[in-house]
């Protein structure tokens, strides 16, 4: 359970990130100059390798979109009908590039000017798979083909310099064609969808960047410490699928119909369930402590066994095996991952007790271990 949980939390951790990409949508880069051509430029490396470079000019504030390669989802997301993107009527285009943006001034602009097609389907093609965008007065195309060409010791500067020579000239043809566009400054009016994207995409990421967190505060290895999570997990998970519901229901309710809603179902699926159950799990955990008025379970038992998990980068994890745990929590794992302090008195043969507490949803919780064997008061354990 706990390997299936650190994958879940690496799906969060990428996706989280993902969906920052989904709400940073305006450009912000360095400026540059290629020969009388002003340019931004930003350069995305990992482990000092180029990924990609993203190349931006200046255009009026008017409109906003995203083209890209046409994907398997956005195809599979068209046939199940929960995408709708709009039809130019120009096959090789509608075929290869898919385009985000619900602004009727915009996708009209798109079928009537095949010169605006040809430049745009030329430079995505052209860029590897590169993305066109424009928000915030910032015309950007993702340009991925300089990866290739730089190495890790090509100083961003050039890296940039190296992108603009290939996408400038497909971005100022395009800026070009936006311009005869007959449209006033941007409104959200005119595409309401992109609004509700950022406002389902924030919960979602919100959801996930609390559920990272609230792994790594369950990972403590002090106490007060949760044994048992047998009914905080099923009910974290009505709460997470009930959360999914609402989001979904919302989905459905402002964004049904428009070009992003499989992109922002993904989050919901992938981000916003997953991340309402790891918080909730956490809250509720909480509760079972803190809420919890019934007496301690003092319980008695000895140390079998004792070792040391290295980890890759020098760490070490400390744990020990004990004899049993009482009656009501049999079936708890026996094995407990341990402070160096505690670990360093106690061996095999030693006693520990345990102070133990019910819980108040009834889930067994641990609010003190004791290197010692103290006579316990009479009575049942």
């Amino acid at each position: 359970m706990y390997w299936l949980r650190f994958g879940l939390l690496a799906l969060l951790v990428v996706k989280t990130v993902m969906g920052f990409s989904l709400l940073s949508r305006r450009f912000s880069g360095k400026s540059a100059r290629l020969e009388t051509q002003d340019y931004e430029y930003r350069v995305t490396r990992h482990k000092k390798r180029v990924q990609e470079v993203q190349i931006a000019v200046a255009v009026p504030d008017r409109l906003r979109f995203i083209m890209r390669r046409e994907g398997r989802f956005d195809r599979i997301a068209k046939w199940l009908g929960i995408a709708h993107e709009w039809q130019t009527g120009d096959a090789r285009f509608d075929d290869s590039i898919y385009v985000l943006c619900d602004d009727p001034l915009m996708l009209r602009a798109l079928s009537l000017d095949a010169e605006l097609r040809d430049a745009v389907l030329e430079a995505v093609g052209t860029t590897s798979g590169g993305i066109l965008s424009s928000f915030g007065g910032k015309l950007a195309l993702t340009d991925r083909a300089t990866r290739a060409r730089a190495g890790k010791g090509t100083a961003d500067p050039e890296v940039g310099r190296m992108a603009a020579r290939n996408a400038l000239q497909f971005l100022l043809r395009i800026r070009e064609r936006l311009a005869s566009v007959p449209t006033g400054e941007w409104s959200h009016e005119r595409d309401p969808g992109l609004t509700w994207q950022f406002a389902i995409v924030a919960t979602t990421t919100t959801l996930g960047i609390l559920s990272v967190g609230c792994f790594f505060w369950t990972q403590g290895i002090g106490e007060p410490r949760q044994l048992a999570f047998d009914r905080i997990e099923t009910l974290a998970a009505l709460i997470g699928a009930g959360a999914g519901i609402v989001l979904m229901l919302m989905l459905m309710r402002l964004m049904s119909g428009t070009s992003r809603v499989h992109l922002v179902l993904l989050e919901i699926l992938l981000v916003g369930i997953p991340g309402a159950w790891f918080v909730s799990r956490t809250v509720l955990a909480e509760i079972n402590q803190r809420s919890d008025e019934a007496p301690a379970i003092l319980h008695q038992t000895q140390v079998v066994n004792q070792y040391v998990v290295k980890g890759r980068r020098g760490g070490r994890s400390y744990y020990l095996v004990i004899n049993r745990w009482p009656a009501q929590a049999a079936d708890l794992d026996t094995t407990l991952r341990v402070d160096r302090d505690l670990y360093a008195v106690l061996g095999p043969g030693t006693c520990i007790t345990f102070v133990l507490h019910p819980g108040h949803l009834g889930d067994l919780w641990l609010s003190e271990i004791r290197p010692s064997c103290e006579p316990l008061p009479e009575g049942p354990e």
